[in-house]
């Protein structure tokens, strides 16, 4: 209850203030604890009584180090020794969700982690992320393009999507590179648009809020123009949809969900694969589905993941 009660405390944080979730492992690694990184601080949500994993904790002197400050904040029901709470701390309540304690010099981040407590508490929605809401309008627009020129809203003439800027290789060939991008814009009919739609709607948000904005910007587009490669490489059918790019955020979701395996379910890992493994099974049952792009977009999130991960560990 404590750990999920950090975890909405810590996504509030990242969410309005641009921050990010960090982890924070003991010295064996047998224990995972949330973060939040904001401002050069690292609110470090764990039990009170745990003072001396705090202040001996490898990763914690290396970020310390590195210049940032960790102030704990404890959630508990109540305190048995407020001479085990650590300097610069705060410690909420778990019962009614308050803060009770709160050390001199760190007002701004208490307030900030104030508001996020009143926000936790409001019903909550469906955050489908900006740049996620973006790319499924932006594939809109052209989807209503093509059925315009197509003159057909259900279906979209070949003829029209190769002019607009599908994959094609002969044109590829000709030096028109920049299709290996517009195509993963591009849909072949409502039905094609409207399921890669909501896989990106299902799919999208979970890997942005990991993320940030910006590498998953990244991991998408890497995701897509893999996707492009490979079908340019080994077919030459006309090629167009976002799902290659789709295949790419499960591939960024598999990475995440081994990394954090700790802590997450193995039942999210193994949905993960089940629906990658149908998928592609269905990609070489049915005709005139482009398991090459597939498997280069799942090939582009699972690498450009990997590289972010890797990165971002060896940084701390």
């Amino acid at each position: 209850m404590k750990e999920e009660y950090a975890k909405q405390l810590i996504d509030g944080i990242n969410k309005r203030y641009n921050g990010r979730i960090m982890e924070i492992e003991d010295n064996q690694g047998l224990v995972t604890r949330w973060a939040a990184e904001i401002n050069n601080y690292v609110l470090l949500f764990t039990d009170y009584k745990e003072s001396l994993y705090i202040s001996g904790n490898q990763q914690i002197q290396s970020l310390q180090n590195s210049g940032y400050t960790i102030i704990p904040v404890y959630i508990e029901d109540h305190i048995d020794n407020e001479n085990l709470i650590s300097p610069k701390s705060v410690v909420l309540n778990s019962n009614d969700k308050k803060i009770y304690y709160s050390d001199e010099g760190i007002e701004n981040l208490v307030s900030i982690i104030t508001e996020c407590i009143s926000s936790s508490a409001k019903p909550k929605h469906m955050d489908v992320g900006i740049v996620t809401a973006i790319i499924i309008v932006i594939n809109v627009i052209a989807y209503l393009i093509t059925a315009y020129f197509s003159g057909n809203l259900m279906d979209a003439d070949i003829n029209v999507l190769v002019a607009l800027g599908a994959k094609y290789n002969p044109l590829i060939k000709a030096g028109e590179y920049y299709r290996l991008f517009t195509c993963g814009f591009l849909h072949g009919g409502i039905i094609h648009l409207a399921l890669n739609m909501i896989a990106l709607y299902s799919v999208g948000p979970i890997v942005e809020k990991y993320f940030g904005k910006v590498k998953y910007i990244i991991i998408y587009i890497v995701s897509l123009l893999l996707s492009s490669v490979l079908s340019y490489l080994f077919s030459d059918s006309v090629s167009i949809g976002a799902s290659g790019a789709i295949f790419g955020l499960l591939g960024s979701l598999l990475i995440i969900g081994l990394y954090n395996r700790k802590r997450i379910s193995s039942d999210f890992v193994r949905s993960i694969i089940n629906v990658i493994v149908i998928n592609l099974i269905i990609g070489f049952t049915i005709p005139n589905i482009d398991n090459y792009g597939h498997i280069g977009g799942l090939l582009g999130g699972v690498l450009v993941t990997f590289i972010f991960i890797k990165f971002k560990k060896e940084a701390v």
